[in-house]
């Protein structure tokens, strides 16, 4: 069960890709926005020790269940990691 939501993390593999594709669209950049600028990956790679799975599994409980709003959850969670 995910926290505070009637939702359950599947183990099926063609969904669970789909599912963290989803999870993990902020660092997913296209093809050819990446060829023209390849310093993107470097900058991008830092994030998957913020954004990994669980975090945002917590930041949508944030939004979805908390009723709290995506900014706020944002930068909320930007202080307290770079603060």
């Amino acid at each position: 069960m995910v926290r505070g939501l009637p939702l359950k993390i599947v183990t099926d593999s063609i969904f669970r890709k789909e599912l963290l594709f989803l999870l993990q669209s902020g660092r997913n950049v296209r093809k050819d926005v990446l060829d023209k600028n390849p310093e993107i990956a470097d900058l991008l790679s830092p994030l998957s020790i913020y954004l990994s799975e669980p975090i945002m599994i917590r930041l949508s409980y944030l939004v979805d269940a908390e009723d709290l709003e995506p900014d706020e959850v944002s930068r909320n969670s930007l202080r307290a990691w770079f603060d």
